[in-house]
């Protein structure tokens, strides 16, 4: 924020004498705003992080496009999702806050990619002791690429995955990943439940016929 000072001199005069009155005047330079949206593909329901280029020493406003208008935010980057797809204009406003006219506005154009819709269903659910032959059928919609990881330190990056066992006692989490045809991502968890059998134990004491005891 550079700024140069002029002393500006104001000399008046009547038949009485002679007055003079000094005033200084700060120039500032104006602050130059730019930011900087990061490559495509931008998905939805994606955090999307901008970096802001402008002058240091400003404040700053942004708006990303989906209304009400500008808020202003903390120097640095800033993140935003955006949960619908299509384009969207974001703009930052580089300002000194003593006067409106020390400001400017820079601004970029987006496209948001709608993100892929992934789902799958599974049989069985649950089980005890062990839960054998879980078998997987992908229902997303979009998708041309896939990652499956069962929970159980399996993996497979097929759309038909091959059936898993589970030995572990408890919830187990599975989660797919998709890639859609371009490029955008999403996930989904879905669990099996595994139920230890019951282990059934008492003792009694010795007692004679008649007697009471205790289990």
């Amino acid at each position: 924020m550079l700024f140069r000072s002029f002393t500006v001199m104001l000399v008046d005069s009547n038949i009485c004498g002679v007055d003079t009155s000094y005033s200084s005047v700060n120039l500032f330079n104006a602050p130059v705003a730019g930011l900087i949206a990061p490559p495509a593909p931008l998905c939805q329901n994606t955090s999307i992080t901008f970096s802001n280029t402008s002058s240091p020493g400003a404040l700053y406003k942004w708006d990303f496009g989906t209304g009400p208008g500008f808020f202003t935010l903390p120097p640095g980057p800033q993140a935003f999702t955006y949960t619908t797809p299509g384009t969207y204009t974001v703009r930052v406003v580089a300002y000194y806050p003593f006067h409106n006219s020390c400001s400017d506005t820079a601004q970029v154009v987006i496209n948001i990619l709608p993100a892929p819709s992934p789902s799958f269903t599974m049989s069985p659910t649950t089980g005890c002791d062990v839960l054998s032959n879980v078998t997987f059928t992908d229902t997303s919609v979009g998708a041309n690429g896939w990652f499956w990881d069962f929970g159980n330190s399996n993996f497979s990056f097929s759309q038909f995955p091959p059936s898993q066992t589970y030995t572990a006692a408890g919830t187990q989490f599975i989660t797919l990943l998709i890639t859609g045809t371009n490029g955008c991502q999403a996930s989904v968890i879905n669990t099996v439940e595994v139920y230890p059998s019951p282990t059934v134990s008492f003792t009694a004491d010795f007692v004679c016929v008649g007697g009471v005891t205790s289990f």
